[in-house]
């Protein structure tokens, strides 16, 4: 062969109708001669010499809701559910979100420091977290470092606030908030809270939680949710930031990420001009983090990648709702075009949202049921795999971690989900996904091996993630 390419590629595939789900096919695709290429057929070709973001990694949400679930499950069905996440076996997984203080997914609204008026936080513990949430998150950092590389050095924790304390609020509740912005603009107040960031990090890692990476500075800020919410304008975040949390984060956590924003992707290009433009507040952010319930609008995550390539994107929470619903291929597909596109426009990673719920979809303080990819029937002690969790597996198993986009060059307006990445140990990683009822075949050509192509059949419905070695 021409070129550097020296192996067939292997094909793992996820398929509706064939009823594989991660299945790696016995037979890999042989490249073959340009001679003998169909014309007819689209063609993608492949230049990894050509580099765009890395990937931080793929993970999920531990929160109370998952804790609680959890820990009502027998010890033989925790365990299968810490090897289907965080083994290689299973999803290597290397993203958590966890949240501070109380979210929609907790069994009631609590926070860290009830008490009105404490400035200095002297009354600040976790002693709520170590009910659930602290044993959950332990179980998932133990997994990590018996079964991941180098005692899974790279597993990324972040954390994320729904609600400040109520008394750090205009509307004195942790549901709800006040427009536009949620958080009381005194300095003590806003001091206060950033110090409230500080030692939140700092109790978890008396707890031995040793793999907090970063934070976002609030869950959705532009939506004054019916459960733990405060808003906040961009210009609001962007003077926090500058004049409160960021100079306290360098202080007391200098290592930790910065994230931005943590909503859709509809605002995210308003919020990195007015954040980033301001030298004072960009120089303590490190990304913008962001969330899928807005349907399209993909091309704002390169508008927002545009404004300071610098600064990563990161995807932090998406699941389905509402309620559950058993063996749903079309949530499924669904991530998987969320992913695709993400991953296209500079998205970093994916963190989904619950690791697991209950049978119907809870606990959830507002009764705001949601789909996850494992379903914990703590009637039956069973839990059932849902078609996001094979989904997932496509990109989290495989895009390892500091994993590179290659360009493609692709034909003009091809709407094909379909993306390409090369792994730190030099893997082609190519992910497609066919959504439609007929087979999607087409041509794939390697910059490196331009004389041999391979021809790529995909039956419906199904998701392929094709391998092969540089």
């Amino acid at each position: 062969m021409n070129g550097k390419i020296i192996s067939s590629i292997s094909v793992v595939q996820s398929s509706l109708y064939t009823g594989d789900r991660l299945k790696l096919l016995n037979q890999p695709i042989q490249w073959i001669p340009n001679s003998n290429i169909k014309p007819n057929l689209k063609t993608f070709k492949l230049d990894s010499s050509i580099k765009y973001q890395s990937i931080i990694g793929f993970g999920c949400a531990l929160t109370e809701a998952s804790a609680f679930t959890f820990a009502t499950m027998n010890e033989q069905i925790r365990n299968e559910i810490l090897s289907l996440y965080w083994t290689s076996k299973g999803l290597n997984y290397t993203t958590a979100r966890i949240h501070m203080n109380s979210c929609d997914f907790s069994l009631d609204n609590y926070s860290c420091d009830d008490v009105e008026n404490d400035y200095q936080l002297t009354n600040f513990n976790i002693r709520r977290d170590k009910i659930f949430t602290l044993p959950l998150i332990k179980r998932v950092l133990n997994q990590v470092k018996l079964n991941y590389p180098k005692n899974g050095e790279s597993f990324k924790i972040f954390l994320s606030p729904w609600s400040p304390p109520a008394w750090m609020k205009y509307n004195h509740e942790m549901n709800g908030s006040n427009q536009p912005n949620g958080l009381i603009n005194a300095t003590n107040i806003l001091d206060s809270w950033a110090l409230h960031f500080s030692k939140f990090v700092t109790a978890y890692q008396n707890e031995g939680i040793d793999r907090i990476w970063g934070l976002t500075i609030q869950n959705e800020p532009e939506f004054a949710a019916p459960w733990d919410a405060c808003c906040y304008t961009p210009e609001y975040q962007r003077d926090f930031i500058k004049n409160h949390l960021g100079p306290r984060m360098r202080r007391d956590h200098p290592n930790l990420k910065i994230m931005i924003f943590d909503h859709n992707r509809d605002s995210v290009e308003k919020w990195a001009s007015t954040i980033y433009s301001d030298p004072e507040a960009s120089k303590y952010v490190d990304g913008m983090a962001f969330h899928w319930y807005v349907d399209g609008e993909y091309e704002n995550l390169s508008r927002a990648h545009q404004v300071d390539k610098e600064k990563f994107l990161l995807a932090t929470e998406a699941c389905w709702g509402p309620g559950v619903s058993l063996g749903n291929w079309t949530r499924g597909e669904k991530y998987g075009f969320d992913i695709i596109n993400d991953l296209n426009n500079y998205a970093s990673g994916w963190t989904d949202w619950n690791c697991i719920l209950d049978w119907q979809g809870g606990p959830n303080h507002l009764q705001n049921w949601c789909d996850a990819p494992i379903i914990a029937d703590n009637r039956t002690q069973e839990i059932h795999i849902q078609p996001t969790y094979y989904f997932m597996g496509h990109f989290s198993k495989y895009l390892t971690q500091d994993s590179k986009r290659i360009h493609m060059f692709r034909p003009v307006n091809d709407q094909t989900l379909i993306t390409s990445f090369q792994t730190p140990d030099n893997k082609i990683i190519t992910i497609v996904q066919n959504q439609q009822e007929s087979i999607l075949s087409f041509n794939l050509i390697d910059q490196d091996n331009h004389l041999y192509h391979a021809q790529i059949d995909v039956p419906p419905r199904t998701i392929r993630t094709l391998i092969y070695q540089k």
